[in-house]
Parts: structure tokens; C-alpha cells; sequence
């Protein structure tokens, strides 16, 4: 995901469009909106690989609770938009490329107390794709501006897993009618481009297996029928895109898939320390969002030997290693510190327990050494890790190195080719001044791979304000507004 913007959503009428850097700071006051704008990411992730009555999850135990649509909607009232770039190799739909960029659109609404529901689809790439649903019937569905009316009775195909749902034909007695006359309006479209024959005519089936490139697509005809009008060629073209509407649904449904299987998304309040915790042959290979399966992963670690390559990253930034100490049915989370003996996490301090997930969760950013496929989906899709407040409990000294972590790992994923994107929301002028530092200092982290987002709500009323800033070459911030960490200086 390239950029997002979000509209009528919680306390924001519209966020205007954010584009994504290597580094993503958000910054601002109490109940600004800065955790809103991040639990989305984690909205969409909890929505898929899940059934629901519903457009998206709106509350889960393990991810983030917005109680429902209603409670989630700017006030109450009207729909919510988000708008999202991806990058993709499988929708070059006009123009012959590898990889292209595409704007999709989503709006949900609701109606009468019913459940909510995707109420249109856009998507924009080269072609121009609208859909629009009135709860669970396709109301229109638009082509290049071009209506394209279904003569058969479309509906919703059962939604499943996934976020955006596929249209569905009904085969029915009176869809049978439909159908007929469905093929009769392409068989007419054949015959103005100059197919007259029956054994020539391409039924829906065989249609489909044009390839959406419209380049591609001229080339076949003229080969086939020689020239072909440019009009006719364009009402052909939108017709093969209609027939394909399902594959395109799904490219768009497997990308949100892998981008949020791809998404690490961690807390502001994690779970505090224990001093012992149950024994378990669950082998975990990701910390949640909470931090409470920490001892677990670091246990999955140390089985599959990793725990000393961990230790060894992490004695690059901070002076203390962590261990794994077990017993018949107990295991223990051990803190060594510089100089000290192993201690049970539980009497170093709270500090460990809430920075910890957070470490593991960066480390595990661009660890690709894996057996299954993660490592393809890592280096294939975009790489964002989410971390609220992760000064929580820190001194200013490990909020600083905290920052040259992120500064490093950026750096090594640039190494080993993973697009990874760090949103960070905080509250420490140490972290985002040490980042401005670096900016300054080092030539490997440039002003363009830094962002800073400013969360501010309007004076007036409950809206919000969002304004975005950054770094000059100096490391100085621009457009800072006097005052904004401490109204005293």
C-alpha cells in the first residue's frame, strides 16, 4: 500500500492523502486522532481471513475494538471512504508494463440498522472501474464512464474471507431469459466489428480469456479481423473488462491479503511481565499486538537456534540479551545486562516488558530466513510495521537508540531488497529529534524517507486537523508550529 486517505472516518472528515516513507512519525496531542489513523491498518488486517456480517471486523479481542460501523462513522452519520494506492504486476489493464499503480476506492454505508455493506468500488488503472451495490444488489457497475448494465439479476456472491466481494450471477428460470439476451447484446457486438459467423462468435467463457491489456488486446483482433474502429474497438474493450470483473476483484482481494499478512501492528500498553508462564509446543513465529505471546516467540527462537542471531543484532543498540530459561511445565523470560547476571524479566523493571515486543517485532521486520513462504511475501509486498508509544517506560537514553534501531533496519532492508515502512506514533520529542539527527548526519537516510504527520483537533469543534512536515537537510523540522512539545520554551 502506497498511500491512504480516509474520510467520515472517526473523528476525521478527511485526512487528505498520506503517502508512505521508509519512516512515518505521528505526532500530536492526546486524543488527536493519531491511534485512529493507525488502527485502521489493523481494521483491514483483522477484517480478512475471517467471516463476517459485515464490510470489515469492527471489534476483535486480539487486534482493535470500534464496537461497530455506527460507532466507527464521523458522528454517527453518513458512509466512510478509504482510498488506497497499491503497486502490482496482475492489473496492467491499458498499458503494457510490469509493474502499475492503482487508485481503489471503497465506500461503506449502511441503511435502516441493517449490517453495514461495501456500498460502491472504484479502481482506477488505466481503465476506469466503478461498482455500486444497494445492500446486496449491484446497482450499476461503470466501465470507462460507460454503463454497463447486467441483464442478468446480479447480487453479492457470498462475501467469505475477504473485503471486497465478488458479484454473482444468479442462474435461475428467469435468469436463463436474461442470460439470452445478455448473449444476444455480444453477439451484436461481434457483428459490428465484423464476426458474423456463429462457429466464430467468442461466448462469455472464451471472452474472458482475453487479456485486459488493451495493447495486447488490439493486436489479436487485427491479427484476426484486420482493422477495427476505434469506437467499436473501446466498446469491445469495456465489454472484456466487464466479463473479467471477478478476476480483478480478486487480484485487489489478494493484494490487501498479503499486504496485512506483511502488516506487524503493535499496542501502545503491552502486557506486563510474569515471572513465570505455562509451557507451551505452540510454535509462534510473530508477536502479537499485545506483546503477551513474547515468551513464546523468544521460546520458538531459541528451539530453532535463532535466539543467539536476535541477541547478536541486538547488542548493535542496546546493552542488555535476552534468554529462555525452562523447567518440566515453566518457562521464564531472563534479562542479561551488561556487567549483571541473568534476572527474571519480572525484576528489571517495567521498561523491558513494554520495549521487548517492540524490538523483536522490528527484528522481525526483515528476518527472512524462513521455511514457508513469508520470506517471498516480504521481499514481494510492502513490509509495515505499526508501533504506537514506544517510549512507553523508557529512558530518554533508550528512546534514543530506539530511533537509531529503526534508522539501521531501514538500512539493512534497503540491503537485502524489503520495502519496509515503519508507522510510529509517538510522543517523545527524543525519538523524533534523534531522527532529525540522523537525517543531518548520515547520507543513507535521506530527507525523503522521513515523514512527520502533526495530529491537531480544531479549536472550533471535534474535527480534526492533519498536517504533514518533515525534515530539512539539516535535520531541522519544517513547518513546526511554535510550542508544540512544550508551551513553555
Amino acid at each position: 500500500m502506497e498511500t491512504l486517505r480516509l474520510t467520515n472516518y472517526k473523528c476525521f472528515e478527511d485526512t487528505d492523502t498520506f503517502c508512505f516513507k521508509p519512516i512515518n512519525l505521528l505526532v500530536g496531542s492526546n486524543s488527536s486522532g493519531k491511534s485512529s489513523f493507525l488502527e485502521f491498518l489493523a481494521l483491514i488486517k483483522q477484517s480478512i481471513g475471517v467471516r463476517k456480517n459485515g464490510a470489515l471486523l469492527w471489534a476483535s479481542e486480539d487486534g482493535v475494538d470500534s464496537q461497530d460501523f455506527r460507532n466507527t462513522v464521523r458522528n454517527g452519520v453518513g458512509d466512510i471512504t478509504f482510498t488506497f494506492k497499491i503497486k502490482t504486476s496482475k492489473l496492467s489493464f491499458s498499458v503494457p508494463k510490469d509493474i502499475v499503480f492503482a487508485n481503489i476506492t471503497l465506500t461503506i454505508g449502511q441503511e435502516d440498522n441493517k449490517a453495514d455493506y461495501i456500498k460502491s468500488i472504484r479502481i482506477d488503472c488505466g481503465d476506469h472501474i466503478e461498482i455500486s451495490f444497494t445492500n446486496t444488489l449491484v446497482s450499476s457497475i461503470k466501465i470507462n464512464g460507460e454503463s454497463i448494465n447486467p441483464t442478468r439479476h446480479s447480487q453479492y456472491a457470498e462475501l467469505g474471507k475477504e473485503i471486497i466481494p465478488n458479484i454473482d450471477f444468479i442462474d435461475s428460470e428467469t435468469s436463463y431469459k436474461a442470460y439470452e439476451e445478455e448473449r444476444k447484446h455480444e453477439k451484436e457486438l461481434w457483428k459490428k466489428i465484423g464476426i458474423t459467423s456463429d462457429k466464430n462468435l467468442l461466448l462469455p467463457i472464451r471472452l474472458s480469456r482475453f487479456p485486459l491489456d488493451k495493447t495486447i488486446q488490439r493486436e489479436r483482433l487485427i491479427d484476426k479481423i484486420g482493422n477495427i474502429d476505434d469506437k467499436l474497438f473501446e466498446e469491445l474493450h469495456n465489454y472484456i473488462i466487464y466479463s473479467k470483473i471477478n478476476t480483478i476483484i480478486d487480484e485487489v482481494n489478494n493484494y490487501l491479503r498479503n499486504f496485512t499478512d506483511n502488516l506487524i501492528y503493535i499496542k501502545p500498553l503491552r502486557a506486563e511481565s510474569k515471572r513465570t508462564y505455562p509451557n507451551s509446543n505452540i510454535a509462534i513465529d510473530s508477536v502479537s499486538p499485545d506483546g503477551k505471546n513474547v515468551p513464546y516467540y523468544l521460546l520458538n527462537l531459541k528451539q530453532t537456534n535463532l535466539l543467539d542471531s536476535f541477541n547478536k543484532w541486538l547488542s548493535d543498540f542496546y546493552n542488555f540479551k535476552v534468554d529462555i530459561a525452562l523447567t518440566m511445565s515453566l518457562t521464564q523470560v531472563l534479562i542479561e545486562e551488561e556487567g549483571k547476571p541473568k534476572r527474571n524479566i519480572a525484576d528489571v523493571g517495567c521498561g523491558y516488558s513494554q520495549i521487548l515486543p517492540v524490538i523483536l517485532s522490528v527484528w522481525d521486520s526483515i528476518f527472512i530466513d524462513r521455511d514457508d513462504d513469508t520470506s517471498i511475501r516480504i521481499r514481494k509486498y510492502p513490509r509495515f510495521v505499526v508501533i504506537e508509544q514506544p517510549e512507553l517506560h523508557l529512558h530518554p537514553r533508550m528512546q534514543g537508540q530506539f530511533a537509531s534501531m529503526i534508522y539501521k533496519t531501514i538500512e539493512i532492508a534497503r540491503k537485502n531488497k524489503i520495502d519496509l515502512r515503519f508507522l510510529i506514533e509517538t510522543h517523545s520529542e527524543v525519538i523524533v529529534n534523534k531522527i532529525g539527527l540522523l537525517v543531518a548526519e548520515d547520507a543513507n537516510l535521506s530527507v525523503d524517507d522521513v515523514s512527520v504527520i502533526l495530529f491537531n483537533a480544531k479549536e472550533e469543534g471535534m474535527e480534526q486537523n492533519v498536517s504533514y512536515s518533515s525534515f530539512d537537510k539539516d535535520g531541522y523540522l519544517n513547518n513546526w508550529p511554535y510550542g508544540f512539545f512544550d508551551d513553555i520554551c
